[in-house]
């Protein structure tokens, strides 16, 4: 504007883009910050407003049903419960058969003349036979049969909803890698683009507003690429939660 080859109009533009940069800054510290609190509150880690947080590697995937899932162990752990219960169940109604025995030494008291030790040994065998179970047996066996069953029904109904969630997931992790590659490609036209009206303006061909429009559209292409890594991130990482990875 000095040299006569902007107007005080572009001066102004240029401040009040400068202050809204100065205010969209503000609103993002304050974002930080609270969303600093909320991971100390996660973490149990005290964290300064000056914490430096790293992006997370990307992670691999892999589309196979999970079996770290807790769901699994779960099941497994009620099947072999109502297998020990079943066992228990029929070896309660079997008959006991022991082994008793008994030892006896007698040994007389002092005396003058020749002492001798005798032994007496007893044993025999106990059996018994609790037959107030007999009559449970059957109604024990399909109820272990009904609760099994159960079990597998849960079990298999899990199964095909994470598959059906694997599905979608694994489909989510698509469409974020196509939108991320097309992120690239329209940030490096919207570079193109800005150098474009920079010269424009330095000959007089473009207004001070449109070049202000283009760095502006330059920098959204580059926000929304960032987003769109995070979300890409969190697709994956979502895969392998539902996975059990």
């Amino acid at each position: 504007m000095e040299s006569g080859l902007a107007y005080q109009s572009d001066v102004d533009e240029v401040n009040a883009e400068v202050l809204r940069v100065e205010q969209n800054m503000i609103a993002t510290r304050f974002t930080r910050s609270g969303y600093l609190e909320m991971l100390s509150h996660l973490t149990g880690q005290k964290l300064q407003e000056n914490t430096v947080l790293q992006t997370p590697s990307t992670v691999q995937t892999q589309s196979v049903w999970a079996k770290g899932r807790p769901e699994l162990n779960l099941y497994s752990s009620q099947q072999r419960l109502i297998e020990f219960q079943s066992n228990m169940n029929r070896v309660s109604n079997m008959p006991k058969l022991g082994l008793m025995g008994l030892a006896t030494v007698i040994e007389p008291g002092v005396s003058f003349g020749p002492s001798t030790v005798s032994n007496v040994w007893v044993a025999g065998l106990s059996l018994s036979w609790n037959t107030s179970n007999l009559y449970k047996t059957s109604n024990n066996r399909q109820l272990d049969k009904i609760q099994m069953a159960r079990i597998t029904n849960q079990q298999e109904v899990f199964t095909f909803n994470n598959t059906l969630e694997q599905k979608q997931s694994n489909s989510e992790i698509e469409r974020q890698k196509a939108i991320v590659s097309k992120d690239k490609e329209i940030v490096q036209l919207k570079e193109k683009i800005t150098q474009s009206y920079q010269l424009k303006y330095k000959n007089g061909l473009a207004s001070m507003s449109d070049l202000l429009t283009s760095i502006y559209k330059e920098s959204e292409s580059r926000n929304e690429k960032s987003l769109h890594e995070v979300q890409l991130l969190l697709a994956l990482y979502n895969f392998n939660t539902i996975s059990g990875n």
